[in-house]
């Protein structure tokens, strides 16, 4: 039994009742069903996923969301520093109410009590510590409310690599995106999403990767005072990521990262199978196709690397339809090099089925036996 050709080729297998069948259309010449074995038909298919504004992983983060967006309040752990306000409260033996700012050495005075230091107190422990305090005066039925006064306005100056530099106005609680936002959002030619800090008095105070915001949704809270300073640094190495992956574009990184990391940033897609990497800082331009399973951590890419993620699969079975007097499916699944009798093998035949009048029907023999009649024709017309 000859092995059935390759997909691409429809299939029809009739099983006739108990009556004769018809017989086919003869031929001038008889046409051979070829069944030479074909070479295996690789997909190699890409996607590009849609892109976010240039290109750039990120750029869809800055479009006056957060800039449209203000908070006035503190987050529990913003530590007090010199010129915070707290309101506190007294009732019961003592009686006392007044907004306190924090003096230079970092203490409030409260009347009768004396100082309390709270200067680098953390705001959900400064009720208890305040309390605590007069507590060791008034030590009986003297009830205690303090807490950090409404956030004041406060200008924060937002530059480096930002669409806007400038003075920005807004509450101390904030976001850091919120002011970048303002600003414009980071330049995406020039500025770096790894690398943004924050300056007091001219010294870092914060530093900030918003790629742990883009991928995990972290954030670290911070309270900004008058004055502060937002500084974007220069964009660091990058790579373009295309194909099939979740976020496609232009990714940052730090000096050298392998390139299981960058496709875990990514994010592939369950078809992706090889990663074509593109190396263009070589003196050469040299390029590697990896499987998806090899042990990626182990391959680095460097800065202006280009990274192409494929689906690259050999077509493994052929469909085939089957159509007249039997049990069970019509449609059935089998590998390459199949046989007729294997075909047989899935196919419940019952009392009507005439195994005499087995035909196969093949779309490709149809239009060469159209060809051969057609040229007979044109003889004939001659």
């Amino acid at each position: 039994m000859n092995p059935l050709p390759r997909l691409l080729v429809h299939f029809s297998l009739a099983f006739a009742a108990t009556v004769q069948a018809q017989p086919p259309v003869p031929s001038p010449s008889p046409v051979p069903v070829l069944a030479a074995k074909a070479p295996p038909i690789a997909s190699a298919t890409v996607t590009e996923a849609p892109r976010n504004g240039d290109g750039v992983f990120g750029a869809s983060l800055f479009r006056g969301r957060f800039a449209a967006e203000s908070v006035k309040g503190f987050n529990p752990d913003y530590t007090i520093s010199i010129g915070d306000r707290v309101d506190l409260k007294l009732w019961g033996a003592t009686e006392f109410s007044a907004i306190l700012e924090v003096d230079a050495q970092g203490n409030i005075f409260v009347p009768r009590v004396g100082p309390i230091a709270v200067a680098n107190v953390r705001n959900g422990e400064l009720n208890e510590l305040i309390a605590a305090r007069i507590r060791s005066v008034y030590r009986d039925n003297v009830g205690v409310y303090a807490s950090l006064a409404a956030a004041e306005p406060v200008r924060v100056f937002v530059t480096g690599y930002v669409v806007s530099p400038g003075m920005y106005g807004a509450y101390a609680s904030d976001s850091l995106l919120h002011y970048l936002d303002k600003a414009g959002g980071i330049d995406l030619q020039t500025g770096s999403f790894l690398d943004v800090r924050v300056l007091r008095g001219g010294q870092p105070v914060a530093r900030f990767n918003l790629y742990d915001f883009l991928l995990r949704g972290e954030l670290p809270l911070f309270q900004f005072r008058n004055g502060d300073t937002i500084v974007v640094w220069p964009k660091k190495s990058t790579v373009k990521v295309s194909g099939l992956v979740r976020n496609a574009g232009q990714f940052e990184f730090e000096q050298r990262t392998s390139l299981k990391g960058l496709l875990d940033m990514a994010g592939l897609d369950q078809r992706a199978t090889h990663v074509l990497l593109q190396r263009n800082q070589t003196p050469q331009r040299e390029a590697e196709y990896l499987p998806i399973d090899e042990r990626l951590d182990s391959v680095h890419v460097s800065s202006g690397d280009e990274v192409i993620v494929f689906a690259d699969r050999q077509i493994a079975t052929i469909i085939l339809t089957v159509e007249g007097e039997f049990e069970g499916l019509s449609q059935i699944a089998l590998p390459y090099e199949s046989t007729l009798a294997d075909l047989m093998g899935h196919v419940d035949t019952n009392a009507r089925s005439n195994l005499n009048g087995l035909q196969l029907y093949r779309r490709s023999i149809a239009d060469r036996q159209r060809q051969v009649l057609d040229q007979m024709l044109r003889k004939l017309e001659a």
